[in-house]
């Protein structure tokens, strides 16, 4: 495990961070914001944006602005490691831990707070940590792969994607021993073809992240507008598409839904289709505003695309197969403290289902859809989860999508 850094090695704002974070973590960096006559929440497009991209779309000198957001931050002697990068992965002692999309990151932060004071006086019995996932996309997931014990992880947790949890050696250590338990009441769902319940049992997919085709008919050109997700690997879309992605890591939902249907081969044409990986929140800027060159497709979570739709230059595409599905997957110890009940029926509820919903995140928990409920969706399903060894075959396939990718960018 790594060292903690001592408080005068901690830089706990860097550029790396979303300004999503930012915000939520240190609401009195805010004010910053203002002096740059900047307000932003999280309707803005920018809001889930890395604070360096941020900082270089306004113009603003990186070093200076972080600088200032630092010097409104307590002393950091006086404070305990309060992200899981300050604690160097380690969560043995965190009772909860939730990686959130962060479209849903500012609503939950408030229902939490309001369950903490109605069911547990401001006093819960636990320890809890809520961050965003943006900022523990990588790193995160390849600290799970080393866990050896099952005490070294949460008694909840929540992410988003295909992660480590679904890996074949975190199944073979910990899953195949039946230690977790599924507490959603299903069976109340309102989409007719979206079926996310765990067959065993283990894991609950509270949201899931739908991700569409967005349209940019300014960009276009000649190409048709794509109607299926096959239509990406014609060798007529070359260099059309953006796709989730930065420092060589891209959406690894996608690129395994790609590789289930159409194999290494459609990976290979697919790597050729997309010019340039990107934040949702960087997609939508670029949809509305015009003022850099970019493709003209991109593939995005619909809250994002519902953002850049009021354009009327800008069309949302819902594949004849569905949207690409990655879940939002929570995972509770079957033993866990009776004093954590409480939390739990309210992660398996409604008001957390609501929650996703409200951000166009499709929930299992019997909330009204947000989508028409006899919409098709692109699900890659328990069946091929089970019987793929997941982890394996997401290195191959950003292994071979990276070299494309960078191979025809160099």
């Amino acid at each position: 495990m790594k060292n903690h850094p001592s408080s005068s090695e901690k830089t706990r704002i860097t550029p790396n961070i979303p300004v999503c974070e930012v915000l939520t973590r240190f609401p009195e960096t805010r004010k910053v914001f203002r002096h740059y006559n900047i307000e932003i929440d999280e309707e803005s497009p920018e809001y889930g944006i890395h604070l360096g991209a941020f900082l270089k779309q306004h113009h603003i000198d990186k070093t200076g602005f972080i600088k200032l957001l630092e010097e409104q931050l307590p002393d950091p002697s006086t404070i305990t490691p309060s992200t899981l990068v300050e604690r160097g992965y380690d969560q043995h002692d965190i009772n909860f831990l939730a990686l959130l999309p962060c479209p849903v990151k500012v609503p939950f932060d408030m229902a939490f707070a309001d369950l903490l004071s109605k069911a547990y006086d401001n006093n819960p019995p636990f320890t809890y940590l809520l961050e965003s996932n943006a900022n523990n996309q990588l790193s995160y997931y390849d600290y799970v792969k080393n866990f050896t014990d099952i005490n070294q992880m949460p008694d909840i947790v929540i992410s988003p994607g295909l992660n480590g949890y679904y890996y074949r050696n975190f199944f073979d250590k910990f899953r195949k021993r039946n230690l977790f338990m599924d507490p959603i009441e299903h069976g109340r769902s309102p989409y007719k073809n979206l079926d996310l319940q765990d067959p065993e049992h283990q894991y609950s997919v509270i949201g899931a992240n739908i991700e569409v085709l967005m349209v940019d008919h300014t960009r276009l050109g000649d190409l048709e507008v794509p109607e299926r997700w096959s239509d990406l690997l014609k060798p007529e879309y070359e260099n059309s598409l953006t796709i989730r992605g930065q420092d060589g890591f891209f959406c690894e939902t996608v690129l395994l839904t790609i590789y289930s249907e159409y194999g290494i081969e459609g990976v290979r044409q697919f790597a050729k289709t997309v010019q340039k990986g990107s934040h949702p929140s960087e997609m939508v800027k670029a949809a509305k505003f015009k003022r850099h060159p970019a493709p003209p497709i991109s593939i995005l979570p619909l809250f994002f695309a519902k953002l850049a739709e009021k354009s009327s230059e800008v069309s949302i595409i819902w594949p004849e197969e569905g949207p690409i599905v990655s879940p939002v997957t929570m995972i509770v110890k079957r033993e866990h403290q009776p004093e954590l009940d409480p939390l739990i029926s309210f992660l398996a509820g409604e008001k957390t289902g609501s929650i996703f919903s409200n951000a166009a995140f499709p929930s299992m928990t019997g909330v009204p859809p947000c989508v028409d409920p006899d919409a098709k969706f692109n699900w890659i399903g328990w069946d091929y989860i089970n019987t793929h060894d997941i982890g394996a075959e997401i290195d191959q396939i950003s292994s071979e999508f990276t070299r494309l990718f960078y191979g025809k960018t160099s």
